[in-house]
């Protein structure tokens, strides 16, 4: 399976799952992880255009689809769907809360770098999301 089918798969396998009987949820809930899950789509289809990895891809998509299907309020949805933030508690750079993807915030220093050189704890963190995702290739950082 490529990469597109792949993400597509996750997506529709998660509209699937939420549209079992779950009495619990309410239509606009239903309706607002709908939106979500095809904005995650498009997401998805734009970093594959980028030529990101396709490992990525999938990892973030299959994370996000998650977090999307037990999302309890709008306001949950909306912290799920925005850009990996991040945070500085004074000694290093940390995710910004539960909903931060290592591999979303991984692209996201990557494509952070083209533009400016990273300050230290941006570099130190970047590394450490570099050895958690790719475990088997860490040698590129000994120079």
């Amino acid at each position: 399976m490529n990469c597109k089918q792949e993400y597509t798969s996750i997506i529709f396998k998660a509209l699937f799952e939420m549209s079992e009987d779950n009495p619990t949820q309410t239509q606009t809930m239903y309706t607002e992880k709908t939106a979500a899950l095809m904005s995650l789509l498009k997401k998805c289809g734009y970093l594959q255009k980028q030529g990101f990895l396709p490992e990525l891809i999938i990892e973030i998509c299959r994370k996000k689809a998650e977090f999307i299907k037990k999302a309890a309020t709008k306001n949950e949805l909306q912290t799920i769907m925005k850009l990996p933030g991040v945070r500085y508690n004074g000694n290093e750079v940390l995710p910004a809360n539960k909903y931060c993807i290592p591999e979303e915030e991984l692209i996201a220093w990557s494509i952070t770098s083209l533009y400016s050189p990273l300050i230290s704890a941006g570099q130190k963190r970047y590394e450490k999301l570099f050895k958690q995702v790719f475990p088997d290739k860490t040698d590129i950082f000994n120079h």
